[in-house]
């Protein structure tokens, strides 16, 4: 309680600072203090890091102190609570009635969107694969340790991915001690990412109707919509990317405060890269067409010199940004020889391009937002996709391959699928034709071509340069479609004498987006897709929602399949899925894969069980040694077996999110076993769970300890390591 009360006050002491001190908007402020929090949260981990103080007393104590210097600064200002609050209601209430004012419907819309999305983010637990993963669990590791060092682990995402997002985590999880309101990091960057979109759009000349037009673009984008309700950090990343943008814009107009423009595109800059590594392409699209306008504009008002000086303050908005990323970047070389990545050469980039290559490449991203809501209406697209592409479809080269997923290319309806997955369909349809009127009219709008077409093209040129083909890669392309939605908007705008047309534009844009939200898996499953049809009816137990959906589709409805599957269900869906009454544990697992994970929580819910037995507590050390691979090729399987690498569920089952109670869980990577036994459990005999598969790591151990197979089911075996070898160690 007293973690969020301090959450809280730092949070809103911060905003009060930048509207009653600093005089800014309501946006403006709301903008300021996301940015700088953020980076005050970066800071304070960084330093507290330095002296392993990384924990609760820590970050709750830097949190103290900001809020003692906020709060001196309102009073020397002489704020008043009664006045400021009065006022600032007043503002909110006059941003309502003018949006009211341009489009009630779209306003009440908008509204109906927040409202879902806050709802959901606060229902669900963390579900998705990545955050459980890595961005989660390596917050537990800092907590345990004390610091962001890297430390020995199966995933090396956990330590080369930038830290950004899980900063902020940490500091979420340290000061309240549960996971309850981590999606509102990303709520948080949805609502804020609106915000800034509007304010671009205010920068290219829109007045309130084109800037309420941009916010909404920005508000129904379905991969901001996923996003919102997750923990992972691609909406979190475009944030500073479009702050960073906003910044250049104003930077060319800036006249007194041209300093603190730079400033703040300089920390935008570093924040962006701290967030998100696919940033860098973003951050140079959007930096070069602009900063040529920009300097363009200087030349023609102060010949040479504006120029000069210009191109001198964004060299060191450059040089200022990468301080920000220069701590971890030195970590990952020490660690991986490389500064950006600890994957395998080639992995997640692409390799030997070609003019061909880079074409199919662009395509094959293409058609991911060209998939429409009904499987049938995807094939005509899908088969020319094929046909164009050839033998290069699937190219090792420019296709991303997993281990244990399927990353073949296929276009897949993006209504009702799992967040990673949601694609952006009326927004590049539309997007795509906005952008061919600017070409086709450069002269009417010069100004959107350079500052926003431009740059949008270029970040998707470059993103199709460097990254290969993922099914998943819509969500990395937020900030390009948040750009352009800036654009769009003040276009729009311009458009005012056809009211029936943007009309029309946003009915099917809130439309969708809607329809996003409510399509939602999660909201609720009826317990019958989660149970097995009758012998012959080819309805199995394994088969995920989506194949029995179609299974029962083909059959017709046979009430006596529905009858048996609903009688089948496992008991943790007996009365179905849903966020309002599925137990909390069982929604980490979620639905959103669309995999029927029953047996695989009853094994974690029988793991933990006998992981916390009063006799083993009592004999065994509180570090838990985890021995698993990954599927990202940092440690490979040793055997044909699905890695298992949601690890942040056995912290959260276990109940010790901040580090401190006593099951903490730690890698066997690829050091020398004995030696991380050692460190993980000193003089007492240690557990290690293990997911079958890298147990020839077990059988160097046995080289010098007695090792025993406790437990074993499905998913794991649990094994005893003692202290010393015995002469009859049970064989593995």
């Amino acid at each position: 309680m007293i973690g969020c009360l301090i959450l809280a006050g730092g949070v809103l002491l911060t905003y009060a600072v930048f509207r009653l001190v600093c005089g800014l908007g309501v946006r403006d402020a709301a903008t300021a203090a996301w940015v700088t929090l953020y980076a005050f949260v970066f800071a304070v981990t960084e330093a507290l890091s330095l002296g392993q103080l990384l924990g609760g007393r820590g970050i709750a104590a830097a949190w103290c102190i900001w809020i003692v210097v906020a709060g001196l600064m309102l009073v020397f200002k002489r704020a008043r609570a009664n006045d400021a609050i009065m006022r600032e209601r007043g503002a909110w209430q006059r941003g309502w009635r003018a949006c009211q004012s341009v489009n009630p419907v779209v306003t009440w819309v908008s509204l109906a969107l927040l409202v879902l999305t806050a709802s959901h983010a606060l229902l669900a637990p963390p579900f998705e694969v990545d955050s459980l993963s890595y961005h989660l669990p390596r917050v537990q590791h800092w907590l345990v340790n004390g610091s962001v060092r890297f430390y020995e682990t199966a995933i090396a995402r956990q330590n080369f991915q930038p830290p950004g997002y899980s900063f902020v985590v940490c500091h979420l999880v340290a000061l309240m001690a549960t996971d309850r309101w981590l999606n509102f990091i990303q709520w948080g960057a949805y609502v804020v990412s609106a915000g800034v979109v509007s304010l671009i759009a205010r920068e290219l000349g829109a007045r309130l109707r084109g800037q309420l037009l941009a916010g909404v673009f920005a508000l129904a984008l379905p991969a901001a919509i996923s996003q919102s309700f997750s923990c992972v950090n691609d909406q979190f990343a475009a944030v500073p990317v479009l702050v960073f943008a906003l910044a250049l814009m104003r930077l060319g107009h800036a006249g007194r405060s041209r300093m603190w423009w730079a400033f703040a595109a300089s920390v935008a800059m570093g924040l962006a890269l701290l967030a998100k590594w696919t940033s860098i392409i973003y951050i140079a699209a959007f930096a070069l067409p602009i900063t040529i306008v920009l300097v363009a504009r200087e030349w023609r008002q102060e010949k040479g010199g504006g120029a000069v000086r210009f191109l001198v303050i964004l060299a060191f908005v450059s040089m200022g940004g990468l301080l920000f990323i220069t701590p971890h970047c030195v970590r990952n070389v020490r660690a991986y020889g490389d500064p950006l990545s600890g994957d395998p050469p080639g992995m997640l980039t692409n390799i030997r391009l070609t003019p061909e290559k880079l074409a199919v490449n662009i395509v094959k991203h293409a058609a991911i937002h060209l998939a429409a809501p009904y499987r049938p209406f995807n094939y005509p697209l899908e088969h020319a996709v094929v046909r164009f592409s050839g033998e290069l479809l699937n190219d090792p080269d420019i296709t991303y391959e997993s281990a244990i997923n399927d990353t073949k290319f296929r276009m897949i309806t993006p209504l009702g699928r799992a967040t990673a997955w949601a694609s952006n369909p009326v927004h590049f349809v539309l997007f795509v034709l906005i952008g061919a009127v600017w070409l086709f009219r450069w002269n009417r709008n010069a100004d959107l071509q350079m500052l926003v077409g431009i740059p949008v093209l270029a970040g998707a040129l470059l993103y199709c340069m460097l990254f290969k083909w993922q099914p998943w890669a819509a969500r990395l392309q937020i900030p390009l479609f948040l750009l352009m939605g800036a654009g769009a908007g003040v276009w729009l705008e311009r458009c005012d004498g056809n009211r029936l047309f943007q009309h029309g534009i946003l009915i099917v844009v809130m439309g969708y987006a809607v329809l996003h939200a409510l399509l939602r898996p999660t909201w609720y499953l009826p317990a019958f897709l989660y149970g097995q049809g009758r012998d012959g009816s080819g309805i199995t137990q394994g088969m995920t929602v989506s194949e029995k959906l179609w299974a029962l589709t083909r059959r017709g409805w046979p009430k006596e399949d529905l009858r048996h599957m609903n009688a089948t269900a496992t008991p943790d869906v007996t009365h179905g899925y849903s966020l309002f009454f599925t137990s909390r544990d069982r929604q980490y697992l979620g639905n959103e894969t669309y995999l029927v994970k029953a047996t695989e929580y009853a094994c974690l819910k029988e793991l933990m069980a006998f992981l916390c037995r009063e006799d083993l507590v009592r004999e065994y050390s509180s570090s838990v040694g985890l021995l698993i691979s990954s599927d990202n090729g940092n440690i490979p399987p040793e055997e044909t077996v699905r890695p298992y690498s949601s690890e942040y569920l056995f912290w959260a089952l276990a109940g010790n999110l901040t580090g401190r109670g006593h099951l903490q869980f730690q890698h066997f990577g690829l050091s020398d076993p004995e030696r991380l036994c050692a460190d993980y459990f000193g003089q007492r005999a240690g557990l290690v769970i293990s997911d079958k598969t890298r147990e020839r790591v077990l059988t160097r151990l046995q080289e010098t300890r007695a090792v025993k197979c406790e437990m074993s089911n499905c998913f794991f075996n649990v094994f005893s390591v003692q202290t010393t070898l015995r002469k009859r160690a049970t064989s593995l």
